[in-house]
């Protein structure tokens, strides 16, 4: 079937499902609930399709909607069962906009729904496939295609690391949280070093090979719980919850260390990888603090990282209107070795002659 037919409102079964399948996942209108529940109690499922005799979805029926059928009229009437529609159970009827017949209110007692109500509906399509229902009042959407939509809108595609307006949604969150539980919160910045000569020496696919294994790594050195996002470029920021100053200078060594292990493609011009960090800490005196102040702290101590050289990580105390200069908590040579040696090595095709 067309796009346009889909977007009309006709959506037939038999245009999305093979007839193989069709068999096990559908049933027509009028055909005996017995048939139906026949069907159901072969079938893995949980759930038959109901199509009209041109073949449009009619609607759905479980196996809980027989239940509620056999509830309602009696196990003494299974006569019913052998006469009676598969409509009669059905919670609800769909009906394309484009059915006249549907639209004048004409429709035969013999295939009007007796246990719910009729309503029109439009099919939702993606690649082909059917992932949703709308209706005048609703929106039914196929989770397993949410998922997929959810995990692309809050992930970053490169390193699937949360993205950064997810990462802000999370801060807000754990900030609250730490606020209510008076608990000391964590942010890092986290920044790898002359990232542009890497891109421009050793190309672009190599750039974006070091930042995939990054975030990786900075997953594995991490707690789980933690909160690690792409924050944009070669920037990355976790949050670490219940993480005071004496406890956030392990993780941050073990991160120097890191960025001194992962693999550079091609080897080429002497580069080693190194990162630059800055970290802020509330204490406490949320209340006179934000998350935007915690940000600007951390990039204050990112900032104090640069400028004593690179390869270095500073931290930033807060309590209340009250904040620390940045303080050197290590440098990248100090703590090599260390660090998550279980990063991958990164396989990528030699350069070509015009690269060299």
């Amino acid at each position: 079937m067309s796009a346009s037919a889909f977007h009309a409102g006709r959506l037939s079964i038999d245009d999305l499902l093979s007839p193989v399948a069709l068999s096990d996942l559908a049933v027509d209108l009028e055909s005996p609930l017995l048939d139906a529940a026949l069907q159901l109690a072969r079938s893995p499922y949980q759930h038959l399709l109901v199509r009209s005799p041109d073949g449009q979805l009619a609607g759905v029926v479980s196996d809980a909607d027989l239940l509620t059928f056999l509830a309602r009229t009696g196990i003494d009437d299974l006569t019913s069962w052998k006469t009676r529609g598969v409509e009669s159970a059905m919670p609800v009827r769909f009906r394309s906009p484009n059915d006249e017949l549907s639209m004048t209110g004409d429709f035969p007692p013999r295939v009007a729904t007796e246990a719910g109500c009729t309503i029109d509906c439009v099919p939702i399509i993606a690649d082909g496939r059917l992932v949703g229902v709308q209706t005048t009042d609703d929106l039914l959407l196929s989770w397993s295609h949410m998922q997929t939509l959810i995990r692309s809108a809050t992930t970053d595609e490169l390193t699937t690391l949360t993205n950064r307006s997810t990462f802000q949604r999370r801060l807000t969150e754990e900030w609250d949280r730490s606020k209510l539980y008076n608990e000391p919160l964590a942010l890092l910045l986290i920044d790898l070093d002359d990232f542009k000569a890497i891109n421009d020496s050793q190309g672009h696919l190599a750039g974006d090979a070091v930042l995939a294994e990054f975030g990786v790594c900075l997953q594995r050195t991490l707690r789980l719980y933690d909160v690690v996002a792409r924050f944009g470029g070669d920037e990355f920021v976790a949050l670490c919850c219940n993480c005071d100053p004496s406890s956030v200078d392990a993780p941050i060594r073990r991160l120097l260390s890191a960025a001194h292990e992962l693999p550079l493609p091609y080897r080429r011009g002497g580069f080693r990888i190194s990162a630059s960090i800055g970290a802020a800490i509330v204490t406490d005196g949320f209340d006179q603090l934000s998350t935007d102040a915690l940000i600007a702290a951390a990039d204050k101590s990112l900032y104090a990282s640069k400028q004593a050289g690179r390869d270095c990580a500073h931290c930033v105390t807060l309590d209340g209107g009250t904040q620390t200069a940045p303080v050197l908590i290590g440098r990248g040579d100090e703590t090599h070795g260390t660090a998550c040696r279980q990063t991958q090595t990164v396989e990528l095709a030699a350069p070509s002659s015009a690269d060299k």
